[in-house]
């Protein structure tokens, strides 16, 4: 598991996840109740989760999952984000991506989702945004050679992201805006990693 503990909008739900003998395990704290349930595990589904992100219905998780085909040497296999309703504890893929993700957010305003995938050199990734109303995906920023990219964050105008950019040869970082609509890119800061957009 790669990701955070992640609460839920309504504040009810903590979503957090562990390793259960080489796989996966996604388990839900109710504050209310204050029990911990092991929701899903992925065994039958797939390998591991590397990122999850609640919907504003607080009831809906987007998954970012690997299935058992990867290739842990290459870091090549295909992935999928996955629709998981922890109340019916329904899980189904959404949208197949053909390749592995890292990191899954979507927009203030849900009508985006934003992730980051390997690209063609697997030293580098992808910044790819999925439309939910028309379907299409675009990859709007891909990183710099030598470079990887890092955490991003929405802003609350649902356009644009901040993304930092580690350079593993000197260990230097960057931080970007990306305009996901005008298709723009600028650096605003050097040395700089881990966004986290303020609200509106």
């Amino acid at each position: 598991m790669y990701s955070e503990p992640a609460v839920s909008p309504n504040g009810r739900y903590i979503l957090a996840g562990g390793a259960l003998t080489g796989y996966g395990w996604l388990g839900i704290y109710d504050a209310v109740s204050r029990r911990l349930t092991v929701r899903l595990r992925p065994r039958h589904l797939v390998d591991h989760f590397a990122a999850y992100e609640w919907l504003a219905d607080s009831r809906t998780v987007l998954l970012s999952c690997d299935t058992e085909k990867y290739d842990w040497q290459s870091h090549r296999g295909p992935g999928g984000i996955w629709k998981w309703d922890i109340i019916s504890g329904a899980a189904k893929e959404w949208l197949e991506t053909g390749t592995p993700i890292s990191c899954v957010e979507v927009s203030p305003d849900a009508s985006r989702i934003a992730y980051l995938v390997p690209a063609e050199d697997s030293s580098l990734s992808k910044l790819r945004v999925h439309e939910i109303v028309s379907g299409s995906t675009s990859t709007v920023w891909q990183g710099i050679h030598y470079a990887h990219l890092g955490d991003f964050s929405w802003a609350p105008d649902s356009k644009r992201i901040a993304l930092s950019e580690d350079t593993w040869e000197d260990g230097a970082a960057a931080l970007w805006v990306i305009d996901v609509v005008e298709r723009t890119q600028r650096i605003i800061l050097e040395n700089a990693t881990a966004p986290a957009w303020s609200p509106r």
